[in-house]
């Protein structure tokens, strides 16, 4: 049988797919704004830094195949949004220090 997959292991399996600008997580950089599974259904709405993006299908397509090797996903769904834009405030506490920003206080 095979696991159930849920919110948290989505988001593990989603750090395995580094933004080659970066080198850091789609994760850590806060890209992902979304993740439903339902029935083995997997729906993750996420976004880039920029829609010039020049990594943007492979960041999305990456995903798409991440999740879709995932145990018990029958089917994978990345959707590619706009709204609301990215911006460095939605980056992890990891990918702060790891690019050396810092907001101001």
């Amino acid at each position: 049988m095979n696991p159930t997959p849920d919110e948290t292991s989505v988001r593990h399996t989603l750090s395995g797919i580094l933004d080659p600008e970066f080198g850091l997580s789609i994760v850590e950089l806060g890209l992902i704004y979304s993740v439903d599974c339902h029935d083995g259904v997997v729906h993750v709405t996420m976004t880039l830094t920029t829609p010039a993006c020049p990594a943007s299908g492979y960041l999305v397509e990456g995903a798409r195949a991440a999740l879709a090797a995932m145990p018990g996903v029958r089917e994978a769904l990345v959707n590619l949004v706009w709204e609301p834009p990215w911006s460095p405030a939605m980056l992890s506490e990891s990918a702060r220090s790891a690019l050396g920003w810092n907001p101001p206080r």
